[in-house]
């Protein structure tokens, strides 16, 4: 192949190629170190109808020989990576052109080219395929790293045009498969490029990032006279609206935060000296065009594998049912109630997948939104009279034929009051997407009632885009070797009374039979430990967890333990609205030295966790299979007990309507006879008429934990609780505190030390 000179070197003489640019090179020495998490870009179109293939063809190709496109990458003779252009459009990009069967069939064959190598030296760094299909045409571009494409913005453009041209529908799939803009700042690279991207750092003025700050906090919190000095966490603020917050921040405006500052400096004016901005090269890029079709079949993503591995070796059972029903206060319109939900279902289209398996491996299916009233998923009153709530919330899905969620309207026959039940399959939903889903269906529910539609103000991504990325982008070796790295020798999982010949290994899945006991915080206790939190520039779930941690120690005797929790999974800023299953399980190791103190107990907690988050979108039994040799292989999982917050969830309150009305509404808590874990304790923080409260959920496996084992721990924790509520100074050793009988009153640690 023959190459242009394009430039002349210091002494004048010619040399072949000009040298790369800095972000050429950059992507070119990523490629090289690491292929597998340099994942090209995808952009793809979908075209109306079956254009004439022939010009197409012709004209897609003219439209390849631009010349940014036409180069190969290769070192000259003083060393230096040089930009060479080929001469002749024969050199160029690559074009395939095939008939496929269906747009699923179309997306895999796009993975396939976007996962297959590339030699820069010899290959020009895009790819061009375009697939037909019985009912449509989709032309797709997959864009090598080492194009900038920033400033390839203007030829982008220029194609785009040209396809619209041709009669395209542009972002019709929107970048389906683009799985790799978050992953170059999540990648481990080379030492000098890490010193090279700091020494890039470029502040913006301290006032400008001190005004985006307090922008992000007013309208997370929906405050918008909060000013600069107003506490983060005084106007309602947790640690998942602060994850939201963070994400945002670094995706759009190129604002870096760190979780452990927002927790010890919660005002925007302190936290303003705390941040950085980074130039959008090293921030987070934002991701490609909303995926407004709808794919046929998709793979699972890592979350939804996880989940689906212990769903099968159940049985297939209802361990993963969530059910919630909501008490209704005033008069309810059950079918302005229904449109409201069905604006959701066209919203959010993970909400209305099926699942198959194929070929040993699960694929999930959008329902097409016209398709959605032939299957049976809502109820109103008049048609459940004599249905149990206990019943409804029990059913056993079949997902390959049936919607994931059920809505039931009943009517309490002691009160005449209207109860909605809600139950979803876990597989479809998590916590995060819970409040998402409630503050959605008030506003779809305000429209409805004045006979409107809802005017969204964006539409999200949709879940299977999600799953496609992180199926083409795969597993990210470097997180999970964070995990790998932390947890192997981890002391093995085992239940508290290990006198008792019934008690199971904790890594069987023997049976999910168990049960729970609920206890709830007195609310000077609750205040405590919010002061607590905030003296140590700590969350409450910090706090509540060094809490129970501190006490299974102490009835265990340990010196360390690992603990489970769960982990929103979301990474990528640009699915923080979608509704869908992303959470992961993960486990952290946390470690009881003889001189701790309950400070230094917290801030293990808080770093612990906080530091594991950007690492989270890696699920447990990943981890699990990857420590599975010698003495841990048989090992099913890492941890005995489990611990969540659920953090002022929007459960209990009321939707406001456009009038002023409140239809107000609270939580009804599921009975639960069932545990998949151990011990698991989900401590829920709650907004009931104004006033903060706290209530604890402890359940656990009967073949584990017997009546009297279940009141001790319940006991302990309870007291350990109103231990922590109740000290003034945290630097009391922890042992000490641990040693005090429940009745005495912590005014100072100096006495015990």
């Amino acid at each position: 192949m023959d190459y242009v000179d394009e430039s002349l070197d210091a002494t004048g003489s010619r040399e072949r190629g000009r040298p790369a640019g800095e972000h050429e090179q950059r992507m070119w020495l990523l490629q090289q170190q690491y292929p597998e998490a340099v994942h090209a870009h995808a952009l793809t179109y979908r075209l109306v109808g079956r254009p004439d293939v022939d010009p197409l063809n012709a004209a897609v190709q003219e439209a390849l020989r631009a010349p940014e496109l036409n180069v190969r990458y290769r070192f000259g003779e003083d060393g230096v990576l040089r930009r060479l252009s080929a001469e002749g459009a024969a050199d160029g990009p690559s074009l395939t052109c095939m008939s496929v069967e269906s747009t699923s069939e179309a997306m895999e064959a796009l993975v396939r080219r976007q996962e297959r190598p590339w030699d820069l030296a010899e290959e020009a760094p895009l790819r061009c395929c375009l697939l037909l299909t019985p009912d449509a045409a989709i032309l797709g571009l997959i864009v090598n790293r080492v194009i900038d494409m920033t400033a390839s913005a203007a030829w982008l453009q220029r194609f785009a045009s040209f396809v619209q041209g041709e009669g395209a529908a542009p972002g019709g799939f929107g970048s389906a498969l683009s799985g790799w803009s978050q992953q170059e700042t999540e990648t481990d690279v080379s030492a000098p490029y890490q010193e090279a991207v700091a020494g890039r750092d470029t502040a913006v003025g301290g006032s400008e990032i001190l005004d985006l700050l307090l922008e992000a906090f007013r309208q997370a919190l929906d405050a918008p006279d909060m000013t600069a000095d107003d506490d983060f966490f005084d106007l309602g603020g947790h640690s998942l609206i602060a994850t939201r917050i963070i994400g945002r921040l670094l995706s759009e405006q190129g604002i870096e935060v760190h979780l452990n500052d927002l927790f010890s400096y919660p005002t925007a004016a302190a936290l303003a000296e705390h941040a950085r901005h980074l130039p959008r090269a090293e921030g987070q890029e934002q991701g490609g065009a909303v995926v407004r079709s709808e794919m046929h079949r998709v793979p699972l993503s890592l979350a939804q594998r996880s989940l689906w591995k212990v769903y099968a070796a159940f049985g297939f059972n209802q361990i993963f049912n969530i059910p919630f029903a909501l008490r209704f206060l005033d008069c309810v319109d059950e079918a302005a109630f229904k449109h409201a939900f069905l604006d959701l279902l066209e919203r959010h289209p993970g909400l209305r997948t099926l699942f198959h398996q194929h070929d040993g491996q699960v694929w999930q299916e959008v329902v097409p939104f016209d398709e959605v009233l032939r299957y049976e998923w809502f109820w109103y009153s008049h048609e459940s009279r004599g249905v149990p709530l206990k019943a409804e919330a029990s059913h056993r899905f079949d997902l390959a034929r049936e919607l994931p969620l059920r809505i039931r309207f009943l009517i309490d026959e002691e009160t005449g009051e209207q109860i909605v039940s809600l139950l979803f399959h876990h597989i479809v939903l998590d916590e995060w997407s819970v409040n998402l889903m409630m503050e959605e269906l008030e506003q779809a529910y305000r429209d409805r009632v004045a006979g409107n539609q809802p005017a969204w103000r964006q539409q999200p991504l949709p879940f299977h885009e999600f799953a496609l990325r992180q199926h083409a982008a795969g597993v990210n070796q470097a997180h999970l070797d964070y995990w790998t790295e932390r947890l192997r020798g981890a002391p093995p999982p085992k239940p508290l009374r290990a006198d008792s010949a019934t008690a199971r290994g904790a890594g069987e899945l023997a049976s999910s039979a168990g049960g729970w006991v609920e206890f709830k915080l007195e609310r000077d206790v609750a205040a405590g430990l919010y002061g607590l939190a905030k003296r140590n520039g700590a969350s409450l779930f910090n706090v509540v967890y060094a809490a129970i941690a501190a006490s299974i120690q102490h009835l265990g005797a340990l010196d360390e333990i690992v603990i489970g929790t769960s982990a929103s999974g979301r990474t990528d800023a640009d699915f923080f609205d979608t509704i869908g299953y992303f959470t992961t399980v993960v486990a952290h190791r946390i470690g009881f030295p003889e001189t701790m103190t309950l400070a230094g107990l917290i801030t293990q907690v808080k770093h612990t966790i906080n530091e594991s988050m950007p690492h989270a979108d890696i699920p447990i039994d990943l981890v699990e299979e990857a420590l599975a040799t010698g003495t841990e292989r048989g090992r099913d999982r890492m941890f005995e007990v489990f611990i969540q917050l659920h953090a002022k969830n929007k459960l209990n309150g009321a939707f406001t309507l456009r009038d002023g009305k409140r239809l107000e509404f609270r939580q009804i808590d599921p009975e639960k006879d069932e545990s998949l874990l151990g011990l698991q304790f989900e401590v829920l923080e709650e907004v009931v008429e104004g006033e903060n409260d706290v209530r604890v959920m402890m359940s656990y496996r009967a073949d584990h934990y017997g009546p009297e084992q279940v009141e001790r721990i319940k006991q302990s924790v309870d007291e350990t609780f109103t231990r922590f509520a109740r000290v003034t100074d945290a630097e009391i050793p922890l042992a000490s505190l641990q040693g005090l009988g429940s009745t005495l009153t912590l005014e100072s640690h100096d006495r015990w030390r």
